[in-house]
């Protein structure tokens, strides 16, 4: 079942802040994915999505938010299948984070889909294969 139910999201700037501050980090393209490994209880995977303030208006923000949670609720599977086979759980962050108005005006599911499939790649090689 394709669905991002409320208790999969992560809300409240503490909660951000402190996986920035001391998560570990990727970035890729226009994403930034920083992330805690372990924070949670069994295998959970909480999510959180943020658009840097340099995209100036609210409605750009918003459009680039939805573009990213509607790429992880189409792949989420991926991301947990990859979890539930190394027995750990994970709170994470993407962040938005361009200010060049062509890349924001002309983004579409297919530019975030590249830069997240190349932040899972590097996940799943460097954090997951230990």
């Amino acid at each position: 079942k394709k669905t991002l139910k409320k208790n999969d999201v992560l809300r409240g700037y503490k909660v951000f802040s402190r996986i920035i501050t001391t998560g570990k980090s990727i970035r890729r393209g226009n994403l930034s994915f920083y992330y805690i490994a372990g924070g949670l209880e069994g295998n959970q995977l909480k999510i959180g999505f943020a658009v840097s303030k340099k995209v100036k208006t609210a409605v750009k923000r918003n459009r680039l938010k939805r573009l990213m949670r509607e790429y992880y609720r189409l792949h989420k599977e991926t991301f947990r299948d990859l979890l539930f086979r190394n027995g750990c759980s994970l709170e994470c962050v993407v962040l938005f984070n361009s200010n060049c108005s062509e890349v924001i005006n002309t983004i579409g599911l297919k530019g975030i889909k590249k830069d997240f499939d190349m932040i899972f790649n590097e996940l799943s090689n460097n954090f997951f294969k230990k």
